[in-house]
């Protein structure tokens, strides 16, 4: 696809530099020849070209503002809610594998309620087997929420089995701030049609302040010159 040619010139150096001999010579030939300006116009035209030149500079921070982030982004975010999810995987997996599925066995020193806890204890074993079958063994970038990836709160009664999957569900809440924290610094990644075509007038505008600031040099010297 062609780009416009305002667009090719601000991004091309050679053109870019093209341009700004070009303006320079208009500019010359438009306030030095044609229109010669006073010393009072000159120093109204300064005005002109450092807003010509903040616009430009503003273009250049949106870059670099896109740029910090697509670095946090990469070196940052994605590794962390990598490994909290990671983290959030080993808990079910240690849940699935571990001492909570060991069967109790009654003894003459069990507890009353030893039925109580047995049975709380199969039913999150349950719960940590079906997870560690149905969910992935890692994620990759654009980020899943955990309900998309199968998960599905661990419940049970406090008196029991509370410590079995605290840890488990404190790494549920990591994963998904993480998650979301990706997801913002995703958006902020992102611009507009209309912040792209500034982006990319940036250089120009800059270009079109230094044409005007020779200018206005070659312009102050020779009205100093004319001076008696």
């Amino acid at each position: 696809m062609d780009l416009p040619l305002l667009v090719r010139i601000s991004s091309s150096p050679v053109l870019l530099l093209f341009t700004l001999v070009l303006a320079t010579l208009a500019c010359h030939a438009l306030f030095l020849w044609i229109f010669p300006l006073g010393e009072v116009t000159w120093k109204r035209v300064d005005y002109v070209w450092l807003f010509a030149a903040a616009l430009g500079v503003l273009a250049s921070s949106g870059k670099a503002a896109r740029f910090i982030a697509e670095n946090q982004l990469k070196n940052f975010q994605e590794p962390a809610t990598i490994s909290s999810y990671e983290f959030l995987r080993a808990d079910i997996k240690s849940g699935a594998e571990g001492s909570v599925c060991v069967a109790l066995h009654r003894s003459a020193d069990s507890p009353t309620d030893f039925d109580d806890r047995a049975k709380e204890r199969q039913l999150i074993c349950e719960q940590y087997k079906k997870l560690d079958a149905q969910m992935p063994e890692s994620v990759e970038p654009p980020f899943k929420s955990l309900k998309e990836l199968g998960f599905v709160p661990l419940t049970g009664n406090p008196q029991y089995v509370t410590a079995s999957f605290d840890l488990a569900n404190r790494d549920v809440e990591e994963y998904e701030l993480n998650r979301k924290m990706y997801d913002e610094i995703t958006e902020r990644t992102k611009s507009s049609k209309w912040e792209n075509a500034y982006l990319a007038m940036g250089p120009l505008l800059l270009a079109v302040a230094v044409a005007l600031r020779i200018t206005k040099t070659s312009g102050e010297i020779r009205n100093a010159k004319r001076k008696p």
